[in-house]
């Protein structure tokens, strides 16, 4: 839980206006958006991390500082107990909540199913754009549209 001791901290310290992450960072987003009542953009995120990243036990490499890292199962447990306990908790405030989401998300697949999950919120679907998102546009006419 150092994670979300410094997030708090940080929330704490700082005027911070929206809230922004893909994938695990999307995840984390929904959860300090709801939090902290802050506008979040959550872009193709992971909800269920304990069963998405298990296919990536054992050694990885760190995609930005290509730094090596060990997944263990007791990493999953921690996702799996943060999942259950308290990200299940929060309650997404859908007049703040904006995701962005790729029709060819090759890690996570379909996305539809986040409509059901949080009702009213805005949901933008793209098509090219990959697990990644590869294009900056869309993410900053989202914050734009905040703003108004």
């Amino acid at each position: 839980n150092a994670v979300l001791k410094q997030l708090r901290s940080i929330f704490m310290m700082q005027k911070i206006d929206v809230v922004i992450g893909t994938s695990l960072g999307g995840f984390l987003a929904l959860y300090c958006g709801a939090t902290y009542n802050k506008y979040c953009v959550a872009i193709n995120p992971v909800t269920k991390p304990h069963e998405t990243l298990r296919k990536m036990l054992g050694e990885n490499c760190n995609f930005v500082t290509k730094e090596k890292y060990i997944m263990t199962e007791q990493d999953l447990a921690v996702y799996q107990k943060f999942t259950e306990n308290d990200f299940a908790k929060i309650k997404v405030n859908p007049n703040k909540t904006h995701f962005l989401l790729s029709l060819d998300d090759e890690v996570l697949g379909d996305h539809h199913y986040l409509e059901e999950q949080y009702p009213g919120c805005k949901f933008e679907y793209f098509e090219g754009l990959g697990h990644r998102f590869a294009a900056m546009k869309p993410i900053g006419n989202a914050i734009e549209k905040f703003g108004k």
